[in-house]
């Protein structure tokens, strides 16, 4: 089922988005520049999965990522990230726990509280079509938001989400409740699967890109081992102008990602083009400018006239460096 969604979704989406406005000249370059987002997805599922996401961020090509919240490699995740806040972490807003009945993780709510969201195990639904047609939307939007103030609580500062398998993309009543109740109110820009959303949203401020990809299975990968670097060569030699998303997962090579999931041959590939001295040589050649999200959350703040241009934090969540910098009172102050 998830192949399946993935390759519709990336096939319909960079169609749409095509003749998608531009939001380039707003951030200061030229109009047929090529601006590309590298994130990588999953980071926190595992612990091959966060540690690949920090060196592959650290090795410079990958410009942000998305943690899940529920996942059990979460809070080391989000310990590296509040310590590196320079880093643009952002959040996979997740609704699925899909491999299998060996490696599963719940709602970051009780689960009582959400009932629509869990099988019977207590453990979040393995696929898209079971979120779609067993999540209340009113459920859904409370653990979706529970999930931001609980990063936020352990020091992370987001600057983005997006959808774990589409889960608010693809249900239609979810997605306007994300848009006005998660990524207006705490100033976090969000990944846009269909155009007409994006058009639609622009003209309330929001910041989004023009076109994006993901190749998440790549065809004859398992009999060609340059299937998956051939592809990414092929879609940055053809990058068009405008801004573009590109989502990857990364993972390193462990007994612990083999024995969770059979798309670690995919994400080690990732891995080993997304680090490689090819793919800069590539990116620097056809002009390829990376920037990551947090450019757009300072767009979209500037657009909403906002003071602060990164995300808008719980009071009780900021820190005492933070409410100095706000000019409030400290704890050690009274």
């Amino acid at each position: 089922m998830r192949t399946i969604f993935c390759l519709t979704f990336v096939f319909a989406f960079v169609l749409q988005s095509a003749k998608a406005e531009s939001t380039i000249e707003q951030l200061g370059y030229d109009a047929d520049a090529k601006l590309l987002i590298v994130n990588a997805d999953d980071c926190g599922m595992c612990q091959s999965e966060t540690e690949a996401t920090w060196k592959a961020m650290e090795a410079g090509l990958v410009t942000s990522c998305t943690m899940m919240v529920p996942c059990p490699d979460f809070e080391r995740a989000a310990k590296f990230a509040a310590e590196h806040p320079e880093l643009d972490v952002g959040l996979h807003l997740t609704l699925n726990s899909e491999w299998g009945d060996d490696y599963r993780w719940g709602p970051v709510l009780p689960r009582e509280e959400v009932p629509s969201l869990v099988r019977s195990d207590g453990t979040l639904w393995n696929s898209e079509i079971e979120v779609i047609t067993r999540a209340r939307s009113d459920e859904a939007i409370r653990e979706l938001e529970a999930q931001v103030r609980r990063a936020m609580e352990l020091g992370v500062r987001p600057t983005h989400v997006d959808a774990h398998m589409g889960c608010y993309q693809y249900k239609v009543d979810l997605f306007p409740k994300v848009i006005d109740q998660i990524c207006e109110p705490y100033n976090l820009p969000s990944r846009i699967a269909l155009a007409p959303r994006a058009r639609s949203i622009r003209e309330r401020g929001f910041a989004c890109v023009d076109r994006f990809a993901m190749y998440y299975d790549v065809s004859n990968e398992r009999s060609d081992p340059d299937a998956r670097r051939n592809t990414y060569i092929k879609f940055l030699r053809e990058l068009q102008p405008g801004l573009t998303e590109l989502a990857i997962h990364v993972a390193l090579d462990t007994p612990e990602i083999r024995e969770i999931s059979g798309s670690w041959v995919q994400r080690f590939g990732d891995y080993k083009f997304w680090t490689s001295d090819e793919a800069r040589e590539i990116i620097e050649e056809e002009g390829i400018i990376l920037i990551g999200y947090r450019r757009l959350q300072e767009l979209q703040a500037k657009n909403w006239n906002l003071e602060n241009p990164g995300p808008i934090i719980p009071e009780e969540f900021l820190t005492d460096s933070e409410r100095a910098e706000q000019g409030e009172p400290r704890e050690e102050d009274f």
